[in-house]
């Protein structure tokens, strides 16, 4: 059995266990004073007397509680040596005077409330003997010291906050009330002797002995064995220590903490309820409140403090600088909501002014054509900005502290005294709140710079944005009119000048960019992003202006182009005049073979393929050139090559490639020149006719149709490089063919003429008939030369009506529609005629000399006009001399007409 003893400290609690159980614990020496003797807890066997049927005992001496070595403020370890005893022990001896019955500290009724509550909460509490040995009996009866001491004991358990499992647990379920009364040990020492011996034979009697102090398990003994003791109670004493309940705070420290704690309640509620706070905060709730906020604040919390000082001035130190820092902390809590609604304000005004200074800066560098770069006016304007907010945090936010970092924004105000110069404490209460206001304002401060970098991004976007879309507006402009250029000539190296267009532009571009965005001191990603978006926007340009180029629309007309470049001119480049003479049939074939070499060099793109892969690297080592004008110059030493934007042509595959496109496009012009002009004056053969049939039947085959040898698809051409079909070639081509008949038609109709020289193509009998039967309406028009006179002028505005409304054009559009077309333009057209008759009319022309010579007027007569001319278009040229010098002047036949008029 383990038996333990607890009670005050120098009560005789080891001279009772010595006499007792036959131990030799140290004793206290009288002699030298009263002073602490057991430190800790200490164990001992108890000592048999020679009776080998004795018990086994443990004795448990424990250090005495409310000893003046430890303190009022270090009862934690009393608490623990109590609850490990009570937890340990199977008889737990209370050692206590007489005299103390009754009262509450000293019979330790504290103790034996927290050990109870605590024990029920971390143990599964087994039954326990609870011993009360009463030191120094009086005259008092034992009946009434055990009444009072049940009486204590059952209010104490009633009080106490008991685990859920236990609360309604009665107090005799967990222990075992004994009581004994010893005589003094001094005044009475034989009859203590003999008390002691009595108590120790208590021990010794068995458990069904009303009077027996043994355990009541098993024959009495310990329901845990010695051999697992040791286990037992390094758990329970780890338990114990773990336990935060015991740790509790003495009398004095637990007032001091009340009180001050209701103090600084205080000093804060009349902080919140002071007039200048309510005005500060209806100020900041619609905008920046007025100057001067850190120090109307400052001297709010100052006052606060020493009114605090005062109040509590006679508590524990400790708790009283923990709380004055505390409220401290509290008061900037409550505080700066005023501060942050009135930086909120600010930090807005400040981040819109730094707004309007960038876009102001930037109009005046723009205006003064100054090289300032972006990030220089940025720069400016945020540093403008920072200033402000430093001077608006300074002004708003207290600072108590002496060590304020004037970077977060801390504020140093006059008063950075500490609050109480007399107490070494307010120094670092002072600090402690500095850090809180230094807190709000590194708070704004940071919101400020997010705020700060948002708008210096966006405006670095926009103008990048627009920097860039101008110089893709102007590349646009200038490489379409370029690649436009070309492609209207359409010479044989075509792809190749079109590739050295792409690499030129490339390296232009590229170039203005990276030079244009210098001044935004963009990183190397962001500038090769925006460079490689260039070079790729050049490709994307060439290669939609020939994509359009290719279109069936545009095709047609580039075709047209060339067969009129070829059909239409001389070796001059001059509208062609028809001779008789002339191969009509030769030409042609020249003019279409030209159209099918324009038509095969559209029909597959050729242009190199953008590299996307490898793009992005290329131009990120460009960007990290000084000098973007060489581009390329040197691919070995600058890596600036373009042609590194763009994928290589295979020269030999494009080749082949071509090759067989134009084989499969030449059948187009085999039968060109089938048919001639007989040149013996025989039947004009029908080159018309033939070659639009032989278009027909081209275009009538499908795709699948390889019956005269046509392809169905380009061999050897990626699907994304066929700008033409070939089912979009034939219809292309028949187009084509529909649209050059009529010049065809002209052409042969010139020659023709050119052969009849100009002669009469109607027959004499038939000029005989129309005088014979005419020869009465002649006479009625020579008798009336007025009437004779107005229809020629009515004849003559008809013909030249008839040819500005080009009636021959619009019927080819079909009977209803040609004339629904020409009755839309009759009137405007007549008025313009008119006009124009009116002005020739006042204007006639006539010789004219000068100074040096003579005129010279010859009329060219009616054969002398191109052959296959239309007899109203001929025109009378006038020849000017003078000093050697001629003028040819064309009069259009309106000019005639008007000369006969006047």
């Amino acid at each position: 059995q383990v038996v333990a003893i607890m009670g005050p400290q120098s009560s005789g609690k080891s001279t009772l266990l010595n006499h007792v159980f036959g131990v030799r614990f140290d004793e206290m020496n009288a002699d030298l004073g009263r002073s602490q003797t057991t430190k800790g807890v200490w164990l001992s066997r108890a000592a048999s007397g020679g009776d080998d049927a004795a018990v086994p005992t443990l004795v448990m001496d424990l250090e005495g509680t409310d000893g003046r070595e430890r303190g009022e403020d270090d009862t934690a370890f009393e608490k623990q040596t109590a609850l490990f005893a009570m937890a340990a022990a199977d008889v737990l001896l209370v050692n206590m005077w007489c005299n103390d019955i009754g009262r509450e500290v000293a019979s330790g009724k504290p103790l034996l409330k927290t050990i109870f509550q605590v024990n029920l909460k971390v143990f599964n509490p087994k039954k326990t003997t609870l011993l009360f040995v009463i030191r120094d009996k009086s005259r008092t009866p034992l009946e009434m010291l055990e009444a009072n001491l049940r009486e204590d004991l059952d209010r104490i358990w009633t009080a106490m906050k008991k685990p859920e499992k236990h609360a309604d647990a009665a107090f005799d379920a967990f222990f075992t009330l004994k009581f004994v009364a010893l005589s003094h040990y001094e005044h009475a020492h034989e009859k203590f002797v003999e008390d002691a011996e009595a108590l120790r034979e208590r021990f010794s009697l068995p458990p069904s002995d009303p009077r027996s102090l043994r355990p009541s398990g098993d024959d009495g003994r310990a329901a845990v064995p010695a051999a697992g003791l040791v286990v037992s109670w390094r758990e329970a004493w780890r338990a114990v220590k773990e336990n935060r309940d015991l740790d509790l705070p003495a009398h004095n420290v637990m007032v001091a903490t009340v009180r001050c704690e209701e103090i600084a309640r205080e000093r804060l509620a009349c902080v919140a309820s002071d007039r200048e706070i309510a005005h500060l905060s209806a100020a900041v709730a619609s905008g920046p409140g007025p100057r001067g906020i850190a120090e109307t604040l400052t001297g709010l919390t100052r006052s606060a403090l020493e009114k605090y000082d005062e109040d509590a001035g006679y508590f524990d130190a400790t708790v009283r600088n923990a709380k004055r820092r505390e409220l401290a902390s509290r008061l900037v809590l409550a505080l700066r909501k005023i501060v942050a609604k009135h930086l909120t304000h600010v930090k807005e005004a400040v981040a819109r002014d730094a707004k309007d200074a960038i876009r102001a800066r930037r109009t005046r560098a723009e205006d003064s054509r100054t090289t300032s770069g972006f990030a220089a006016l940025a720069a400016a304007a945020s540093a403008e900005a920072r200033a402000k907010w430093r001077d608006a945090i300074a002004d708003a936010v207290p600072n108590d502290g002496d060590d304020g970092d004037d970077e977060s924004g801390g504020a140093k105000t006059a008063s950075g005294a500490a609050v109480d110069a007399d107490v070494d404490e307010s120094d670092a209460d002072a600090a402690a709140a500095a850090a809180t206001w230094s807190r709000v304002a590194a708070v704004a401060t940071a919101e400020l710079e997010r705020e700060l970098a948002a708008i210096v991004s966006a405006e670095r976007k926009t103008r990048v944005d627009e920097d860039v879309r101008a110089i893709e507006r102007v590349m646009e402009r200038h490489v379409a009119a370029d690649v436009s250029s070309l492609l209207d000539d359409a010479p044989a190296d075509a792809w190749a000048k079109l590739e050295k267009i792409l690499l030129a532009a490339a390296k232009k571009y590229v170039g203005v960019v990276s030079r244009t965005l210098a001044g935004f001191e963009l990183d190397a990603t962001e500038l090769a992003a925006l460079t490689t978006a260039m070079a790729k926007r050049v490709h994307e340009t060439v290669d939609a202006r020939v994509r359009d180029a290719a279109s069936p629309t545009c095709v047609v007309e580039s075709m047209k182009t060339a067969f009129s470049r070829v059909f239409s001119k001389d070796t001059k480049g001059l509208p062609k005049t028809w001779r008789a003479n002339d191969d009509v049939a030769a030409a042609n074939a020249r003019a279409r073979r030209e159209a099918v070499r324009v038509l095969g060099l559209l029909a597959v793109c050729r242009l190199p393929a953008w590299r996307g892969d490898v793009a992005a690297g290329h131009v990120a080592a460009v960007s990290d050139m000084s000098d973007m004008s060489d581009i390329g110059a040197s691919p070995t030493r600058r890596g600036g090559d373009p042609a590194a934007w763009f994928a290589p042509r295979a020269e030999a595959l494009d080749a082949a490639s071509q090759d067989v496109v134009d084989a499969a496009l030449s059948g187009f012009a085999a039968t060109a020149g089938s048919d001639v002009v007989d040149e013996s004056g025989g039947e004009k053969a029908n080159l018309v006719t033939n070659d639009v049939a032989a278009s027909d039947s081209r275009a009538g085959a499908t795709d699948d149709d390889d019956d005269d040898g046509f392809p169905g698809e380009w061999p050897g051409a990626k699907d994304e490089d066929v700008m033409l079909s070939p089912a979009q070639c034939k219809r292309a081509w028949k187009k084509f063919e529909s649209e050059i008949a009529y010049a065809v038609s002209q052409a042969l109709n010139a020659v023709e003429a050119a052969a009849r020289g100009g002669s009469p193509s109607a027959p004499a009998w038939m000029i005989a008939l129309l005088i014979v039967c005419g020869f009465d309406e002649m006479m009625w028009l020579l008798r009336h030369p007025f009437s004779a006179t107005l229809l020629l002028a009515v004849f003559l505005f008809g013909r030249a009506l008839y040819n500005n409304l080009d009636v021959e054009a619009a019927m080819k559009m079909g009977v209803i529609p040609g004339l629904v077309f020409l009755s839309t333009k009759i009137i405007p057209t007549a008025i313009v005629v008119l006009k124009r008759l009116m002005d020739e009319g006042n204007n006639a022309p006539i010789a004219v000399a000068d100074a040096a010579g003579k005129a010279k007027v010859e009329t060219d007569p009616g054969g002398g006009g191109s052959p296959g001319e239309r007899p109203e278009s001929r025109v009378g040229r006038v020849h000017v001399s003078g000093d050697g010098a001629r003028r040819r002047v064309a009069v259009a036949e309106e000019s005639q007409y008007a000369q006969l008029v006047s």
